[in-house]
């Protein structure tokens, strides 16, 4: 179901229907350190989710996927007070879109592709966030513990392909 790159800094779920951006997502926050789980659309993420209430401290998701897209997944995730940052992904960041992921609590909606900087910042800024609230990050030995499979990346791809010029942090969009 899901893959989980052996990695100490945070436990991050990426949620997109496209695999090349998956793995890409995976290959570019493995390089810095965290844990990556994968799904392909809501609907697995939020099983996911509701497996380990508390394992994952942040998720990455696409906005247009099927059977459940990103703004559903955020609403149910909220709904259920998972204890996790959200950051959407979006070739097409409208403004009632990021109105509506604000209301729901996202941290950032980024405009696909993005840049792997802009990325970088918004993950970890939501991360130093959740910690003010949730405590230190996992350890690498709580990820090799988990008892998905443990993968990495083949090969080493450029990851410009990411995220571009973005709303940022949800809170300061408008």
């Amino acid at each position: 179901m899901a893959e989980v790159w052996q990695g100490g800094q945070a436990r991050i779920l990426v949620v997109d229907d496209d695999e090349r951006a998956r793995e890409l997502l995976m290959e570019v926050l493995g390089r810095r350190g965290h844990g990556v789980s994968l799904a392909s659309d809501g609907q697995k993420a939020l099983t996911l989710l509701e497996e380990k209430v508390s394992f994952y401290d942040l998720v990455i998701t696409d906005l247009n996927m099927p059977r459940m897209d990103g703004l559903e997944l955020l609403q149910r995730i909220r709904e259920r007070s998972f204890p996790v940052e959200v950051i959407l992904l979006t070739s097409s960041p409208g403004h009632g879109m990021v109105t509506r992921a604000r209301e729901l609590g996202a941290f950032a909606v980024l405009s696909k592709p993005c840049d792997l900087e802009e990325l970088g910042c918004a993950v970890e800024s939501a991360l130093a966030r959740l910690a003010s609230w949730k405590g230190p990050a996992v350890t690498e030995q709580e990820v090799r513990s988990d008892e998905n499979a443990v993968r990495r990346p083949s090969g080493s791809r450029d990851g410009s392909l990411l995220c571009g010029s973005g709303a940022g942090p949800a809170d300061q969009a408008g």
